[in-house]
């Protein structure tokens, strides 16, 4: 992602790149203006310590986004995986760590201004291979040699619903404001 975004920003000097552990921030305390935690913040283990962090960074009245996901996103592949085979898990819930629901909660000890923005979305699948590679990615472990049969699985549940998969996107943003001093 940070090679990624040095090309999308080629020529802009301003800007200095650096891959940071959130819970161990070499950083001098007030130095940003803001913050971005780009749906990661449920990957964190120790997300109280890495919010101090975050918190001791910014500068007075500097602002802290965070986005994350809701209870029900990307919910029917959860079910797809399940309905294919009950004993395969999937990593769909991992989020559940912080999330639309609970993530308020979370930050109201570091920040006292805190507001969320949902995006409801969705996506409309019709092609069974992006799905499938997207599921194969990470989501559960399905043996090598019972994926092609999950291939078949997938294209006639699309079929069965007439050739179109709904697959809901619940996410938001939280937006934090640090309080001047």
């Amino acid at each position: 992602m940070l090679e990624q975004t040095r090309q999308n920003l080629k020529g802009r000097n301003e800007f200095e790149y650096k891959v940071i552990d959130a819970q161990s921030i070499p950083l001098e305390n007030r130095s940003f203006d803001a913050v971005i935690a780009n749906h990661m913040l449920y990957d964190i283990p120790d997300r109280s310590l890495a919010l101090a962090k975050i918190q001791r960074i910014l500068k007075p009245a500097g602002y802290f986004y965070a986005s994350t996901v809701g209870d029900r996103h990307l919910i029917e592949i959860g079910d797809l995986i399940r309905k294919f085979d009950v004993e395969l898990t999937s990593w769909g819930r991992v989020a559940d760590s912080f999330t639309l629901k609970n993530g308020m909660t979370q930050l109201s000890r570091w920040f006292t201004k805190i507001k969320l923005y949902r995006y409801e979305d969705a996506l409309e699948v019709i092609e069974v291979a992006p799905l499938v590679d997207y599921i194969l990615s990470g989501w559960s472990h399905i043996p090598l040699e019972r994926q092609n049969q999950f291939r078949e699985f997938v294209t006639r549940e699309i079929e069965s619903l007439g050739g179109t998969i709904h697959i809901t996107k619940d996410s938001g943003i939280f937006v934090s404001l640090r309080e001047g001093e």
